[in-house]
């Protein structure tokens, strides 16, 4: 039978991979959802917080990089720092999936080679006169 071509995509990682990245993104998410909440209290502007949740997702999408953590001259280290960081993983994430991908879908396919009359049988091959 045929193969879904949704299926190339899952494959691209194993099933922990998968994981390592779902939980790594959630986790992004929260630990910036506590930054954010944190710099409002000492004076950085309040951000929305379905925004922080969704913006790990965003950087994966490779999106641009948000000023949540620039307050008039100061900027905070802490969070622009674990931004910079998932954004270099991400990165690297993206191009190991377009290059996974690439090399499932460019895969060559070998049929076996015909020896005998039986190959030609066996695959179906027998010409119709």
């Amino acid at each position: 039978g045929q193969i879904s071509p949704s299926l190339n995509i899952i494959q691209v990682f194993d099933y922990m991979s998968w994981l390592a990245i779902f939980v790594s993104t959630i986790a992004v998410g929260i630990v910036l959802l506590v930054f954010v909440r944190v710099h409002a209290t000492i004076g950085y502007k309040e951000t929305d917080s379905i925004m922080v949740l969704l913006l790990p997702l965003a950087i994966l999408n490779a999106e641009g990089i948000p000023d949540w953590f620039h307050y008039k001259s100061k900027r905070s280290f802490s969070g622009n720092f674990l931004l910079m960081i998932f954004a270099l993983c991400a990165t690297v994430l993206t191009m190991s999936f377009n290059c996974n991908l690439r090399a499932i879908l460019l895969k060559p396919t070998y049929n076996s080679p015909i020896d005998s009359a039986y190959d030609i049988v066996k695959e179906k091959k027998v010409p119709m006169m």
